[in-house]
């Protein structure tokens, strides 16, 4: 086998006595899902061979750290994962292992940053507590100003005097002064209603 023809960590490996990996592993090893610009991961690669944990004291392994869109996240040479906009990306470790195969693990990253969010519904100018249900019309934006489709809601009143099914609808059930609240994201967008009898 000519050693020089493999990079010098496999070298130094196999002239220690250790095997070079097989396996790789990232930890943690969930997806990123983010909904902030900025927000930071740590990440870790643990190489093995087997199920034996590679000795890094023997034979130090370089990880190299990749993303598949920068403009989604960033990934430095340390593993640390900055959020850089919305949308899908992997993140990938590698390490050299035998006969100079990279041998590799990813972790997905799916983010969401919500810029907006909107609500809307035809309200009668006098909102009664006979009054029909209203439906709401509600449009989330990412930072891009792309509009999201499907995304997580949450909806509530703040108060008595409606209710809001999970579809969107405002129900009114009480006299009084109260908002509705849609929330996606770190965003929100707030109705205020007067139920009258």
């Amino acid at each position: 086998m000519n050693y020089r023809a493999l990079p010098a960590v496999i070298a130094l490996c196999v002239a220690c006595g250790v095997p070079p990996p097989d396996r790789l592993e990232i930890e943690p090893p969930l997806p990123i899902k983010s909904a902030e610009l900025g927000q930071t991961v740590s990440l870790q690669a643990h190489a093995f061979r087997g199920i034996v944990a590679h000795d890094e004291g023997k034979a130090p392994l370089v990880v190299t750290w990749t993303s598949s869109d920068p403009a989604v996240a960033t990934v430095d040479a340390g593993g640390k994962v900055t959020v850089a906009g919305s949308g899908k990306a992997k993140i990938q470790a590698s390490v050299p292992g035998r006969n100079n195969q990279a041998v590799t693990a990813d972790v997905d990253v799916n983010n969401l940053i919500v810029q907006t969010v909107t609500a809307t519904g035809d309200f009668p100018k006098r909102f009664r507590l006979n009054s029909k249900p209203v439906p709401l019309t509600i449009v989330v934006k990412d930072e891009k100003g792309g509009v999201v489709e499907k995304p997580k809601l949450r909806m509530h009143a703040n108060d008595y005097c409606v209710e809001v099914t999970p579809d969107g609808v405002v129900y009114p059930l009480a006299v009084g002064s109260c908002s509705v609240i849609v929330e996606a994201g770190s965003k929100a967008a707030q109705i205020d209603l007067d139920v009258k009898e």
